[in-house]
């Protein structure tokens, strides 16, 4: 028999790395079908691969927000039908253990796994979304229109056009055309043997140097023709303003103590107060969630197997009733950002209801 040290040890060790294990599993999953959305930038526009992985780096901290307590369920299951597989919960009643026994190294896991969601709500999350959409912006709409694709006419802006026929390098390029009608009287075309894209370091606006080719300007009455060595080409028109501008920054890059006093300023609009509020309560109550998903779990496969019932018919009942935690959790987020004030009461019960509710189905289930 185990002894009530050596078994917490035990399940702490085996319910932690399968925690793990599982939170990596979804982790790279999930991380690779959401790299997909930024895998055109990388194939057909040459956009960097160091630029690449971070981008998608930057990722990993929202990600591991839901991936997180969904892992922590996994764990506790996984260990939870271990121990009733292997008929050791028999054991430990046969010898006078309380099933509480088993049931407080799994609510120490759970923890660990709060602590590491209090900090990515309030410290690591705004700082990588910050960054993710400050280099998210850059990509989409200053480098975004000018990562130019190969064998296609590239639109940059209502009034410039520019066919690239291959690409030397992620900026350089040969065989190009470019056709500007930004003055409709006299529309001018430029065809070039090399091209090159640059950034001016005075006005941090995009150029395009043109190389050994030829300006032809359509006139009223003429044609003129004009070969040139070089020609640098403003692209800084062909930007929209909200490329050009500073981006605003969304709520999910503020900091708590900031979201709450802009939510409490009088000149706060009302649906960015209840974007604010819901934000601010979703921050303080998501990293409860691994207490609820851990008694779930308990509940249903902690205790000694019932005669002629498998343990796959628990795991199925407590990733149903997880699922249904997570998923509720995230509806009344949903509802408390569109306004509704007792969305934000039912965010911060919801997981202590549950917490209680699934305690009450442990000590049922726990009954001789």
């Amino acid at each position: 028999m185990l002894l009530p040290t050596t078994l917490t040890r035990y399940i702490v060790t085996q319910a932690g790395l399968a925690t793990v294990l599982a939170g990596a599993g979804l982790l790279a999953l999930i991380w690779l079908l959401q790299s997909l959305r930024f895998l055109d930038y990388l194939v057909n526009k040459g956009l960097g691969v160091g630029v690449f992985l971070e981008i998608t780096t930057l990722l990993i901290p929202r990600l591991m927000v839901v991936i997180v307590p969904l892992a922590c369920l996994a764990g506790a299951v996984f260990m939870c039908r271990k121990l009733q597989d292997d008929h050791e919960t028999t054991a430990l009643q046969a010898s006078g253990i309380r099933p509480y026994v088993a049931l407080v190294p799994l609510l120490g896991v759970a923890a660990v796994a709060s602590a590491v969601l209090l900090v990515l709500m309030l410290w690591l999350l705004p700082l990588a979304t910050t960054a993710f959409k400050d280099l998210q912006t850059d990509v989409r709409l200053r480098q975004g229109q000018l990562l130019l694709e190969t064998g296609t006419f590239n639109p940059l802006g209502d009034n410039l056009m520019v066919y690239v026929k291959e690409r030397l390098t992620p900026t350089s390029f040969a065989q190009l055309l470019v056709h500007d009608t930004r003055d409709p009287l006299q529309p001018v075309t430029w065809y070039a043997r090399f091209g090159e894209l640059s950034t001016n370091p005075a006005t941090q606006a995009p150029e395009l140097l043109l190389q050994e080719g030829l300006r032809q300007e359509a006139g009223p009455r003429e044609v003129n023709m004009l070969e040139f060595a070089s020609y640098n080409l403003s692209l800084a028109a062909q930007l929209s303003r909200g490329a050009m501008a500073e981006r605003q920054p969304e709520v999910e890059e503020r900091g708590l103590r900031a979201i709450w006093a802009e939510a409490q300023a009088a000149g706060t609009a009302p649906k960015r107060a209840d974007q604010l509020e819901a934000e601010a309560v979703n921050r303080l109550s998501w990293p409860l969630l691994p207490w609820p998903l851990v008694m779930v779990a308990a509940g249903a496969l902690l205790h000694p197997p019932k005669r002629k019932q498998s343990s796959l018919r628990g795991v199925l009942l407590a990733a149903l009733a997880g699922v249904a935690v997570v998923g509720a959790q995230f509806g009344w987020l949903t509802q408390a950002k569109s306004g509704a004030t007792w969305a934000l009461w039912a965010m911060l019960g919801w997981p202590l209801i549950c917490t209680l509710v699934a305690t009450f189905w442990f000590k049922w289930a726990a009954k001789p």
